[in-house]
């Protein structure tokens, strides 16, 4: 045997390179396999003594782990490994370096890694000593090998946003063997050439896997992020790495937890889409600070959230979890909001926004004191925000045109325990006033011409309601006064629509009508409406917008419901979205057509309550009676008495009295053309509001008009006044 024969030196590989991660998880994963996987390990070895280049061995791979290398001669030496270089870098450490120092500068030009598939992860060693016995083999013990990349893995806690694109700002795609900080002015790097889009997502998750290599200069490593939070596009933010210099083999963890600026796309005055994040760095190596760390261990010490609970109004509870960025009262009257923060570690904390003048005097507190959850371990700390009484309905009117509401704002940021997480919300106190309670609470009473208008104090006696010729009344009365407040008749089926539906198409699928015993359950029906302060306010003309609503009914209770002022479009957000229960009470049998008439018992009975934008129950949320039996206090109510029409043709008979509510709009239409009626030569019909215990809609056209030349005689229809604010 010669000299070299049996002068081996064996040894293992410490633990720390075992894969425990699996890809595609959105989790922290210190070691994927093919992050450890060593194909190629080189042994760099010098002469203890002179501290020279003794020789470039290749080791054997002895499975389970184990490698030895033939020093082949004997005697004090030390080396270093090399783990996975490329075909440039072998032919470098070939060469003989002829100090470490020298060894430490060469420059790997391999990839740090490339995506998902990257393997052969440049990897070395720190220097090992080691006494070759001649003719023996000598066992060290295991070495740790560290890897030469960084890792950087994206986490994405923001409920809404979803990351389309990121690309490496300044990523650094050499580097030398060992660290050699403040000599980095050679190494080359890239800029924005890596980019991360398509295919690197899968399930609003980067599949791919970014790795750069280390740099000596803080802050200057970068990433872009293009996104969209909850389908409204951001502009590209930067996440920079602010205080780092990035080292190798470490992880980076950029942890997204808000988007910071402003959360609606739509206001003016902010910026829209300025993420807030947390930067984390971890050992890549299993066995130190990142041995068994979790996405818990991670992301929780980050985490806070918030829910919310209205006094006024506990069947929004449901809605008002998962940290709603705006919380809407839904009443004008003084309210107390229950808002609890959770959080982990310690407990979250609330506080008004910074700025914020508070000019209604609302209160914040502490409830209690924190608990928490035995099982999970999530802290739930507890504070109540007061907010008195506002003095009106929010406007939807402001300088004589037409507005989106504009709710009393109050502004509040929920943070973790360190501050380092905050979630900026407002709770919106006020409501609108809901369409039906611009409607009076009766029929007009009989009238004489030059008299003051007034309301009928009985309306189960048809002597104590007005009855009125449609033609005359719209021309003369479209705007009058009752005890000096003003009044109008309803502008066409736009308006009246805001109180009933109308009536659908059949070829669309859906029962001709929403309301009654003759309607079924409508989706989506697509509902233009004038509000009732809208109406003739520009110029005599009114505004509308295109609502939808869903309708529900229960025959065997006499009772439809509807979801109604559904809106997410024009920026009104939902916010007039409100509940509507149609309940038709009574036979709905004709009464006698003259004198005497015996007292009127069947109505229509319209409940209406305002939900906001947070409802998320759908209709059939609404659409039991369990809903409407509590929390009234500010449902509006309205009774429309069967009080039908009385014709004159057939001397003052009555028609439809017990059957039918009707009451007339601003609008006539000729018969045979179609067009408004604006004279009293032509047979027209009356456009009206039209109710019974069959079918409610607002699109009806009743006969009223009669031609001159017979006697100005004429159908007469009840009037119901709409306010004007």
């Amino acid at each position: 045997m010669d000299e070299g024969a049996g002068n081996t030196v064996r040894f293992s590989i410490e633990s720390s390179l075992r894969a425990v991660g699996n890809e595609n998880v959105t989790r922290p994963t210190p070691a994927l396999e093919r992050e450890r996987k060593i194909v190629d390990l080189y042994a760099v070895v010098y002469k203890t003594s002179s501290g020279l280049h003794y020789k470039i061995i290749k080791c054997i791979d002895l499975n389970n782990g184990q490698f030895e290398f033939d020093n082949e001669k004997s005697g004090e030496f030390y080396f270093f490994l090399v783990a996975n270089p490329d075909p440039d870098l072998v032919t470098k450490l070939m060469a003989g370096p002829s100090t470490p120092e020298d060894l430490g500068m060469l420059v790997a030009t391999q990839t740090p890694g490339e995506n998902n598939q990257a393997t052969n992860f440049l990897m070395t060693s720190e220097r090992q000593n080691v006494t070759v016995k001649s003719k023996q083999s000598t066992t060290l013990a295991p070495i740790k090998l560290v890897r030469v990349a960084a890792r950087f893995d994206i986490y994405n806690t923001i409920d809404g946003l979803e990351i389309t694109k990121v690309t490496f700002g300044k990523r650094r795609i050499q580097s030398h063997l060992f660290a050699q900080v403040g000599k980095m002015d050679g190494i080359e790097a890239t800029e924005n050439q890596k980019v991360y889009e398509g295919t690197s997502f899968e399930n609003n998750t980067l599949k791919a896997t970014i790795y750069g290599y280390e740099t000596d200069v803080r802050g200057e490593t970068f990433f872009t992020l293009e996104a969209t939070y909850k389908g409204k596009p951001l502009k590209p933010e930067t996440v920079r790495l602010e205080n780092f210099a990035i080292k190798r083999n470490h992880l980076y963890n950029i942890i997204l937890h808000d988007v910071g600026g402003a959360h609606n796309p739509d206001d003016p005055t902010k910026k829209f889409g300025e993420f807030e994040y947390t930067i984390r760095v971890v050992d890549w190596n299993d066995s130190e600070k990142s041995l068994n760390l979790s996405e818990d261990d991670l992301l929780k010490p980050l985490y806070v959230d918030y829910a919310a609970q209205i006094s006024s109004a506990p069947y929004m509870t449901p809605y008002l979890v998962n940290s709603p960025e705006e919380i809407y009262t839904t009443t004008k009257r003084a309210s107390e909001v229950t808002i609890t923060v959770g959080g982990y570690t310690e407990p979250g904390t609330l506080a008004f926004a910074d700025g914020y003048t508070n000019p209604i005097g609302a209160r914040l507190e502490e409830v209690g004191n924190a608990t928490t959850d035995p099982r999970t371990g999530k802290i739930s700390h507890r504070y109540k925000l007061t907010v008195q009484a506002m003095a009106d309905f929010v406007p939807l009117v402001k300088n004589g045109n037409p507005v989106r509401p504009i709710f009393e704002e109050i502004p509040l940021v929920a943070k973790n325990y360190s501050g380092a997480t905050i979630k900026k919300f407002i709770v919106k106190h006020g409501r609108i006033k809901t369409p039906l309670e611009y409607v009076s609470e009766h029929y007009l009473a009989p009238h004489n011409e030059g008299e003051p208008f007034t309301l009928s104090t009985d309306e189960t006696n048809i002597d104590k309601i007005g009855y009125f010729y449609a033609l005359g009344f719209q021309k003369e009365h479209k705007k009058f006064t009752i005890d000096g407040e003003g009044y109008h008749i309803p502008d066409n089926k736009l308006e009246i629509a805001s109180i009933v539906p109308y009536s659908n198409k059949q070829s669309s699928g859906t029962t001709k009508f929403s309301v009654g015993e003759d309607s079924g359950p409508v989706d989506n029906a697509s509902e233009p409406i004038v509000m009732p302060c809208w109406a003739y306010l520009v110029s005599g003309q009114s505004a509308a917008a295109v609502f939808a609503a869903d309708y529900r009914t229960d025959k065997t209770k006499q009772v439809s419901y509807g979801l109604r002022l559904k809106k997410t479009d024009d920026g009104f957000n939902n916010m007039l979205v409100t509940a509507y229960r149609y309940h038709w009470v009574g036979d709905f049998t004709a009464k006698a057509k003259t004198p005497p008439i015996p007292p009127l018992t069947s109505y229509v009975e319209i409940t209406t309550r305002y939900l906001g934008p947070n409802w998320n129950g759908g209709v059939e949320g609404i659409a039991n009676e369990a809903f409407w039996a509590n929390n009234k206090e500010e449902d509006a109510t309205r009774r429309f008495y069967a009080a039908g029409v009385i014709d004159d043709m057939s001397g003052e008979s009555h028609r439809e009295v017990g059957v039918s509510a009707m009451f007339i709009t601003s609008v006539s239409v000729d018969i045979d053309t179609g067009k408004i009626t604006t004279n009293d030569q032509v047979v027209s019909r009356a456009r009206v509001a039209y109710m019974s215990n069959k079918k409610a809609t607002a699109s009806l056209a009743w006969i009223a008009n009669r031609i001159k030349n017979d006697y100005y005689k004429h159908i007469r229809i009840p009037v119901r006044p709409f306010s004007d604010k």
